[in-house]
């Protein structure tokens, strides 16, 4: 079989967000649609109609028919499109669908990560609760600085994984709901990737395409480094937010605890 020799790829331009859709042509004008990712950060007004608007595009371009659809990982800016336009996707036939060993539901060190995923953005959303609701009418200039300063930085943080700002308790985590669509297709194959046993991927239907898989990597130590060095460039964050989310929890169960994640000046007792 003639290697595939001609690709047209379109990025589009939905605002802060990503999504690629690859078109592979084959013999004979045949077509090989990979879409990756699909999704914008902002929650505002508007952008559901953006991505409403680029899911219908994709249809149109692919005639309905996604070969292998990518969901790379769990931010918002990469998946929301897949809840905002979920009707559209559904109408759509998709032959198989990629994600990380991360998402597979049958995966028991997967599971025990999403177990503390969940735990540690319970404990975020419970902080932002009592922070919001705050009384600041005693505080000082400096201590109504950083109240507003800590909201923010709530807010940039929900933003990630499609939480209701208003109200984070009704939306724990709308990327993994983004994910679960995903998952409860019935008429796609979902195939969970790791680059231990996925290094290289060669599909019969792209001759002469190599597609790696990078990562995450399937095994703790190596999620946990968080400085790169000579021998070893690619490092994760997962350490650094489970020690982030640990901290929180101290802040919230014991107001002793000095691994709190708030300067004394910035706290007040209940």
């Amino acid at each position: 079989m003639k290697p595939i020799d001609k690709v047209k790829i379109r990025m589009y331009r939905q605002g802060l967000g990503d999504c690629f859709l690859l078109t592979f042509y084959g013999e004979k004008d045949s077509k090989f649609n990979l879409l990756i990712d699909c999704g914008v950060l902002s929650k505002a007004k508007g952008y559901e109609d953006k991505m409403i608007k680029v899911a219908k595009d994709i249809k149109t371009v692919t005639e309905g028919k996604i070969d292998v659809l990518v969901a790379t990982h769990e931010h918002w800016d990469h998946l929301s499109g897949f809840l905002q336009a979920q009707s559209i996707f559904d109408s759509m036939k998709i032959e198989k669908i990629w994600m990380a060993w991360t998402e597979d539901p049958n995966d028991s060190f997967a599971k025990k990560l999403k177990t503390s995923h969940t735990d540690k953005l319970k404990a975020l959303t419970l902080a932002y609760k009592k922070l919001k609701t705050q009384p600041t009418d005693n505080f000082n200039l400096r201590q109504k600085k950083g109240h507003s300063k800590y909201l923010n930085a709530f807010d940039s943080f929900f933003n990630f994984f499609g939480i209701d700002r208003e109200d984070p308790t009704l939306n724990i985590n709308g990327t993994a709901d983004a994910f679960d669509t995903l998952r409860n297709r019935k008429k796609s194959d979902k195939v969970f990737l790791e680059p231990a046993t996925n290094q290289v991927i060669e599909l019969t239907e792209l001759p002469g395409i190599r597609i790696y898989v990078l990562g995450p990597p399937k095994d703790s130590k190596a999620l946990k480094t968080m400085n790169p060095s000579k021998t070893k460039s690619e490092v994760y964050e997962l350490n650094y937010n489970l020690s982030l989310g640990e901290s929180f929890n101290s802040a919230l169960i014991s107001e002793k605890d000095t691994n709190k994640p708030f300067d004394n000046k910035e706290c007040r007792s209940e």
